[in-house]
Order: structure tokens, then sequence, then C-alpha cells
């Protein structure tokens, strides 16, 4: 009888579990998908896609979507200027997905490569991925440019068990 109430209580833990299941479970594909999805659009330069994928608190914090707009088209007119096009963006495998502040969270590490006269650049940063919906859509803060205690200040209920590291220095490798 023992063993079966201990098989119970386990079998229970573990149900509880299930969309957590291996880690980032079940969301990950969705995570991922969404996560390339937003890549995809900045490599194709479809700003419209991309806000679409951006946490609206960054958008707000740039001034709004047009201003938002308006800054990555500035981005891209220095890019020109250097000779600089970003030609791929890969993203990993997400991390745990935590639930809090009433929403579910992961960090997403992203490998983004981009040609410079003489070679290619790739750096590695983080996503923060964001879904109110329970996992169904997901909004993105690339950590790239900010580190994450800078990043908690302007988003507060972004959770500190999060893993991001700081973001590492670009790796240059000559044509």
């Amino acid at each position: 009888m023992k063993n079966i109430a201990i098989i119970l209580i386990v079998f229970c833990a573990l149900t509880a579990f299930k969309p957590f299941r291996g880690g980032n479970g079940d969301y990950a594909p969705v995570i991922r998908q969404q996560a390339e999805n937003m890549g995809k659009a900045l490599v194709k330069k479809n700003y419209a896609i991309y806000i679409k994928y951006t946490d609206p608190r960054i958008i707000q914090d740039m001034g709004g979507e047009a201003a938002f707009a308006d800054s990555l088209k500035g981005y891209e007119a220095q890019w020109h200027r250097y000779n600089i096009t970003i030609f791929d963006i890969n993203v990993e495998d997400p991390s745990w997905v935590i639930d809090t502040a009433g929403e579910l969270q992961s960090s997403i590490p992203v490998v983004t490569q981009m040609r410079v006269q003489g070679g290619i650049v790739t750096t590695v940063s983080t996503f923060v991925g964001i879904s109110k919906d329970k996992g169904k859509n997901w909004v993105f803060i690339d950590c790239g440019q900010t580190d994450y205690a800078t990043m908690r200040k302007k988003c507060p209920d972004l959770s500190s068990k999060l893993n991001v590291p700081p973001t590492s220095s670009p790796s240059f490798k000559a044509d």
C-alpha cells in the first residue's frame, strides 16, 4: 500500500510539470519558430514583422511603432554606409520556461552573422521571450545591446531566474 501511495505521489508530481517536460518542453518549437520569424524579418528588412515580435514596452520606450521603425531604418542606413550586411540569424534552443508575473518567460541564445569588409563578424546574444497567452504567442527583447540588469530596470517583471549571459565579444573571420 505504501508503494502505491509513493507511485501516485510521483505520478501526480510528474503530471503537474508536463508542460515543462525536458526543460523548455512543449513551448520550445513555438518559441524557436517565432524568434526565427523575428530574426528573418530583420534580415529581410521587413520591419513590420520585426515589430510584431518585439515586446511592446521596447516599442513604447522608442517612441512608438513609427519611431521604432525609423530607428531600424537608421541602423540599416549606417550598416549600408559601412558595407555591413546581416545575412543570418540562427536561433538556438530556448532555456527552461519560467512562469512568473502571470506570463511565461524564456531566454533564447541567438547567433548573428554579418558580412563586413574583409570577412564575417559573428555575435552571440540573447533574446528574452515573453508570452502572456500561455505560450501561443511570444514577443522578444533583444538583450544584445543592453545588459540584463539594465533591461530589468526598464522591465521589472522580467525574472531574475532567467539565464541571460552578457553578450560576448564579436568574432571576426577573414574572407
